[in-house]
């Protein structure tokens, strides 16, 4: 799925509606409009760390704390996807590992935000605690909103990927295998890489894998899957099968047999995939892609 900036650029004949959507599905426009939702909501409700302060002030509060708490939340998030021992769990243990991480390294920040926004109204700060005992008491004591906002933004695209649901045995997924698809071909990534992550309903023919921050989007000829995966362990993995496909582009690799055309707009050049999927191909892979591909599109 394309993100937001490449939805823009590729805006001719899509209408506004369509680039809302398209924007929503980013995880750029996912965790921007999160953003915006806690900010607003915490702006709204006034709670006690900005009370008495008012309307402009309290967005500046909010978007400081909440803005840089987010952007903590989602480095170690993407630093998780890439650690072997994380892709073999569930994505709630991630997620609540890339919490505890977070809040861990926002603790300095939000006591360096407490000294930028004093409350007046506080109590003097006990300096016999030392600095150690403030980090403490300053983890403490936002740790459990912190991890519940996180896994609060996470909880649709959780959803959307199934892992809310029960695990599928590897049986089912072994009785999925198209016959188009020899077993021994998937074998590997179905035991013990990202397909065992997407619903059996989607069948295993993929189409294309997309990155989207530290989701992989999965498009099979059934329909598509977000799931929390490293998009680089998943064109390593793609390799590593009978499957002939390619990366042409840092956030997209696609399966050569399913590639529909090849468009230009402009100095652009689109790979045009079923579905009417459309994925932009970067200069550096436009002459191995057309190569790949002679013989193919005619």
């Amino acid at each position: 799925m394309n993100n937001f900036k490449q939805q823009i650029a590729n805006d001719h004949g899509v209408g506004m509606r369509d680039q809302i959507k398209q924007w929503g599905r980013s995880w750029v426009g996912y965790h921007g409009t999160g953003m915006v939702f806690l900010i607003s909501i915490f702006t709204a409700l006034d709670p006690s760390p900005s009370q008495g302060r008012d309307i402009p002030d309290r967005i500046i509060f909010w978007s400081a704390h909440i803005g840089s708490g987010l952007l903590i939340l989602i480095l170690c998030q993407s630093v998780l996807a890439h650690t072997r021992l994380f892709r073999r769990k569930p994505a709630w243990v991630s997620i609540a590992a890339a919490g505890i991480m977070g809040a861990l390294a926002f603790t300095p920040i939000a006591l360096g935000l407490d000294q930028l926004f004093p409350d007046l109204d506080a109590d003097p700060v006990d300096g016999s605690v030392g600095v150690l005992g403030m980090l403490g008491e300053e983890f403490a004591g936002f740790l459990v909103p912190f991890i519940g906002s996180w896994f609060l933004l996470n909880a649709p695209k959780l959803m959307e990927s199934g892992k809310l649901a029960a695990t599928t045995t590897q049986e089912d997924h072994a009785a999925l295998v198209p016959i188009s698809e020899p077993a021994s071909t998937l074998s590997a990534a179905i035991l013990d890489g990202f397909l065992d992550r997407v619903p059996p309903r989607l069948g295993r023919t993929i189409v294309a894998l997309s990155a989207e921050l530290h989701y992989l989007r999965v498009h099979t000829t059934l329909g598509e899957a977000l799931i929390l995966y490293s998009f680089g362990q998943a064109v390593i993995e793609m390799d590593g099968t009978d499957i002939a496909g390619m990366q042409i582009h840092r956030s997209h690799w696609v399966a050569l047999k399913q590639v529909v055309a090849l468009e230009k707009e402009g100095e652009r050049l689109i790979c045009v995939m079923p579905g009417s999927l459309r994925f932009p191909v970067s200069r550096p892979y436009r002459p191995a892609l057309r190569a790949a591909l002679r013989g193919l599109l005619e």
